[in-house]
């Protein structure tokens, strides 16, 4: 569900433009504090017996009754400066990508699996995003995380299994497992 809001999000800043985006965020912030009202309504409409014929002329009519303080707290976060800040962070992430992915490139990335020549500056960012596609920057910034993940993990499997050989070749003979990993195993056999 997160990631379908965050892609119909994403788009929405494609098509529409980030700033036609921003303002749209603030106006639904408005509009879910309203629609809290609207609720209200809703439930003490049931217990009189009746029901609204346009929910969201409610959810509208219910504008003007935002508390003060809440209307300037959102108010606050429409602040230009805010969005340039926005926007700043976001390219500055967009050159930290780029720089990750210049010194990376002539590592080689180490794993059998990969299909010709490969390194490990494409494996994490295989996208050229643009500094202004701020939704792209975002989606790229966040598979990076993901596939170092991947990496990491991946080294830590093959340091494991370096270490086995050599301590067997030391005829050093494997631990035996922690008490809960076996109580474990052995629930699988038995499912």
């Amino acid at each position: 569900m997160q990631k379908m809001e965050y892609d119909a999000d994403r788009f929405e800043a494609r098509l529409a433009g980030s700033r036609c985006f921003a303002t749209t965020c603030w106006q639904m912030q408005l509009l879910n504090l309203c629609f809290a009202g609207a609720v209200e309504d809703l439930n003490r409409f049931k217990r009189e017996g009746r029901l609204p014929d346009n929910l969201p002329a409610l959810v509208v009519a219910n504008v003007p009754l935002v508390p003060k303080e809440l209307l300037r707290k959102v108010e606050e976060t429409r602040d230009e400066r805010v969005v340039q800040a926005l926007m700043t962070s976001v390219r500055q992430l967009h050159d930290y990508l780029v720089e990750i992915k210049s010194v990376c490139s002539g590592v080689h990335y180490p794993f059998s699996h990969a299909k010709g020549n490969v390194s490990l500056g494409f494996y994490l960012i295989r996208k050229d995003s643009s500094r202004d596609d701020y939704g792209q920057v975002i989606e790229d910034s966040m598979e990076l995380i993901k596939s170092t993940g991947i990496v990491m993990q991946r080294c830590a499997s093959r340091l494991a299994s370096i270490a086995e050989k050599v301590e067997g070749a030391f005829g050093l003979q494997p631990l035996d497992l922690p008490s809960e990993l076996t109580e474990i195993e052995e629930e699988e056999e038995t499912e």
